[in-house]
């Protein structure tokens, strides 16, 4: 049961990324594309952007501390680079993905993501609830 809960633990980070920058787009009034990639890491990095150009002209206490998520970020990153690791138990030539893991503290981890959820649901509400106001006044 480790590998389902540690890829929706990550595809719950990639879907709550490309959602701030979506709308963090729009609320920017920035065309960008939006990402169809499955790294972690450069959605990360899109979002800091969106978090810094909003930061300029909101008062929003939450974009001050990113570092210790982007840090979780990046260790899930290690583990699991394209999204593939905990689909499949191999790669297509044959290399196993996880070779070397030898155990998961789900436990641990679930503390975790529940932080980073609670950030990335909070961040998504405020951006939407901004785009709403937006829209309101004009």
């Amino acid at each position: 049961m480790v590998y389902p809960i540690v890829f929706l633990y990550r595809h719950h980070f990639e879907l709550s990324l490309k959602a701030i920058i979506r709308d963090g787009n729009r609320l920017l009034r920035e065309s960008a594309t939006f990402p169809t990639k499955h790294v972690l890491v450069d959605l990360w990095e899109k979002c800091r952007e969106i978090f810094k150009k909003l930061r300029e002209k909101e008062d929003f206490e939450e974009f001050k501390n990113l570092d210790a998520i982007g840090e979780y970020i990046k260790e899930f990153s290690k583990v699991d680079s394209s999204s593939q690791a905990f689909r499949y138990p191999e790669d297509k030539k044959g290399a196993a993905y996880l070779a070397g893991l030898t155990h998961i503290n789900v436990r641990h981890l679930s503390e975790i993501v529940g932080k980073i959820a609670v950030f990335f649901g909070y961040v998504n509400t405020t951006i939407s609830i901004w785009l709403e106001q937006k829209r309101g006044m004009e």
